[in-house]
């Protein structure tokens, strides 16, 4: 009877995995507007990034004021969204503040 129970566990689980890990909630003007880091006044670097099929990702090199004495930080914003509204995540790992 236990084995049964974990089986159906285990089913319930597979049909619902995709709705458990994934949340693509993203604000209405994501698509619109994306906020940079020089409107925070964080030290920053653009980056573009070419992948080997010929995709451009473009990323931002957030830098600390003590970045001789702090590791660097790769942060990947998820699924929906994008960078531009992550900026709270990274201020709360990498301790930088305007």
């Amino acid at each position: 009877m236990i084995s049964k129970m974990w089986f159906l566990f285990a089913v319930l689980l597979l049909n619902v995995q995709d709705w458990l890990l994934y949340f693509p909630t993203e604000p209405a003007t994501a698509r619109i507007y994306a906020p940079s880091p020089a409107q925070y006044s964080y030290d920053h670097e653009n980056l573009t990034i070419p992948t080997l099929d010929g995709t451009l990702l473009h990323a931002y090199l957030l830098k600390h004021e003590k970045r001789s004495e702090k590791p660097t930080i790769i942060m990947f914003h998820g699924n929906a969204g994008n960078i531009g509204y992550r900026y709270e995540s990274y201020i709360h790992v990498t301790y930088i503040h305007p």
